[in-house]
């Protein structure tokens, strides 16, 4: 994702509120006729903000779900794979929870931020860490898979490149870096002293900070991962060929010939399939936010064309950004089988606690009303033994 485009609204809308645009002072009447404060038609809020609360709903659900499977699941956790895809799933839920909501009630209040200054820091940290999280991971990804298939002698085997340990180790380290750099304005990379101003909540980054992340956590690594997919192309249709496949030479100094015993093909298809699921991560990834990034690249160098750009288009363009966030976990599914057990497994085990819990309450309210029958009934009998008494005690004195 590219943030120069969040860099150059903000700022000119800040230069236009402080009236430096030009060095013309402008009201409220001519900001709305530059569309600097945009108006969004009524029709257009309320299908975004259903749209919105769809797309948190289907992430929040999802990757929740994904989470809580390599949780439960050793096998899953014991993959070095899913390391990584933990922490992609943990990307989405930290941007689902904290940028998509305000996003869409910015839409409802026309940009204005009621929130103050500490939740528009971690409103604009949102966006700073989760992109360039998520793809720099995939990145790592990619080279994990190269490195798998490229080896001759690993890309018959179960081994990965990576070990669970060292996979746990560069996800820390990639969050640690992730948020050292998504917290740099807030530590004094900025261009205002506040993020707030005006009632507004500002990417309050400066335009050098803005194109050194485009450059490393977008343009650098969709390029890198481009080539090594290409690399691994290459591979896989060698080995698809037969060329490789029935020449596999060991390494050692006497070279044996190995041929690949069936096990082996299926662990080579087994390492191919993580593959093509991670790369279609990516194709996903790119076509939600390419459009988006490629928009803010040409308004931010083209001022001209910010201000005939229609503001929906720039908000439309955001939430298919978002959408990738709810359709990871379906990829994530969709494609691997031990999710599919884990979701089948808890969803009966969901379903065996519920019928317990309505027996159980059955059963009490079946006791309860029991009782309580059992009370009705001892009392009746408590007033009819003592009507019983009082009527012979009444009797006794009338007869003396």
């Amino acid at each position: 994702m590219s943030f120069s485009v969040a860099v150059f609204v903000y700022k000119v809308q800040f230069e236009a509120r402080c009236g430096k645009m030009n060095n013309t002072s402008f009201d409220n009447t001519s900001l709305v006729q530059v569309n600097i404060i945009p108006t969004w038609h009524p029709v257009f809020v309320t299908i975004s903000v259903a749209c919105y609360s769809l797309i948190i709903f289907i992430s929040l659900l999802g990757n929740g779900l994904v989470c809580l499977a390599i949780c439960l699941n050793k096998s899953l956790r014991s993959s070095p794979t899913m390391s990584f895809i933990f922490s992609l799933a943990c990307c989405d839920l930290f941007t689902t929870s904290l940028a998509m909501p305000f996003d869409a009630e910015n839409l409802l209040l026309d940009g204005a931020w009621r929130h103050g200054e500490i939740l528009c820091i971690v409103w604009t940290t949102a966006y700073l860490f989760s992109v360039p999280t998520s793809i720099l991971t995939l990145l790592i990804l990619t080279v994990d898979r190269y490195k798998t298939l490229s080896d001759p002698l690993r890309r018959f085997r179960k081994s990965k490149f990576l070990s669970v340990r060292s996979s746990r180790v560069a996800v820390v380290a990639l969050w640690c870096y992730s948020l050292v750099f998504s917290l740099s304005p807030v530590l004094g990379w900025r261009s205002y002293p506040s993020h707030v101003i005006g009632g507004y909540c500002y990417f309050n980054i400066t335009p050098t900070y803005s194109a050194l992340s485009s450059v490393l956590h977008f343009i650098l690594p969709l390029l890198v991962i481009g080539g090594i997919y290409f690399k691994i192309n290459r591979i896989a249709q060698n080995v698809k060929n037969c060329q490789e496949l029935c020449d596999a030479t060991n390494s050692s100094p006497g070279h044996i010939v190995r041929h690949p015993t069936p096990r082996d093909q299926g662990n080579f298809k087994r390492n191919l399939k993580a593959t093509k699921t991670i790369a279609f991560i990516i194709c996903v990834l790119f076509i939600c936010w390419f459009p988006y990034s490629v928009t803010s690249i040409v308004l931010s160098l083209c001022k001209p064309c910010f201000f005939s750009t229609p503001q929906e288009l720039l908000a439309s363009l955001l939430m298919l950004g978002y959408l990738n966030s709810a359709l990871n976990p379906f990829i994530y599914s969709l494609r691997n089988r031990k999710f599919k057990e884990t979701y089948c497994s808890l969803f009966l085990s969901i379903r065996k606690i519920g019928r317990n819990v309505l027996r159980r309450s059955r059963l009490w309210s079946q006791t309860s009303d029991s009782s309580l029958s059992s009370r009705r009934h001892v009392s009746v009998m408590g007033q009819t033994t003592g009507s019983v008494q009082l009527t012979a005690f009444t009797a006794s004195l009338n007869s003396r």
